[in-house]
Formats: structure tokens, C-alpha cells, sequence
């Protein structure tokens, strides 16, 4: 993570491997229109995009517990 006081922003680096390959995805968060901010555990996230796509009977664990920040 850096964080640029010029641009009033984050940016960072995802990596996410589904065991067949890894993928790098860069992200930049601006500050300025963020009015709230929620901390969220990764599983309820997940299985809240899962329920939404039709598969409500699916579950997700995460360990060890990740939290996420989500700007709104």
C-alpha cells in the first residue's frame, strides 16, 4: 500500500490465486468522494455476491478471518 496525500489516495496490490494461476490486480482508492467507511469479514462478502448470482445454498469459509474496509 501507498498512500499519496497529493491525490488524496491508496493504492495497492491484489493477489488472487483460484490454484490454476495467480493474478496481480493493481488498485488506486481516491479519499475525497469516500463519505463512510465498513469493516466487513471477506466470507460474509463473498457469500453475499454468491446469493446474489442465484446460489444461495452456497458457503464460503475464510481462515485464518480477513476483514475488509469498504469505502462508500
Amino acid at each position: 500500500m501507498v498512500a499519496d496525500a497529493t491525490r488524496c489516495s491508496i493504492t495497492f496490490q491484489e493477489y488472487f490465486d483460484n490454484g490454476d494461476k495467480g493474478e496481480i490486480k493493481d488498485y488506486e482508492l481516491l479519499l475525497k468522494p469516500v463519505q463512510r467507511v465498513v469493516l466487513q469479514q471477506m466470507d460474509q462478502i463473498l457469500e453475499q455476491d454468491i446469493a446474489q448470482h442465484g446460489n444461495p445454498e452456497m458457503s464460503i469459509s475464510v481462515g485464518p478471518t480477513i476483514f475488509l474496509v469498504l469505502p462508500y
